[in-house]
């Protein structure tokens, strides 16, 4: 079943580490959901951000920045 988690959904299968549940987060929602928020221009520009920083590409410096100018200053 699917959590009431706001905004959102989760699976009800959760993961133990350190004794906290982590839950899975849908991450097909997620990716719509930042699409439908940013556009598709910055949406694009958001995940081909944060691939290329998962990929050792860019500096912490360089995807904070990015994020900045796509997310906002906040």
């Amino acid at each position: 079943g699917k959590s009431g988690a706001p905004g959102g959904t989760m699976s009800a299968i959760g993961m133990h580490m350190g004794g906290t549940q982590m839950q899975r987060v849908d991450l097909g929602a997620l990716r719509k959901r930042i699409l439908v928020a940013l556009g598709p221009d910055k949406a694009r520009k958001y995940w081909d951000t944060l691939r290329r920083f998962t990929r050792f590409k860019l500096s912490k410096e360089e995807l904070d920045a990015t994020a900045r100018e796509v997310l906002g200053a906040d």
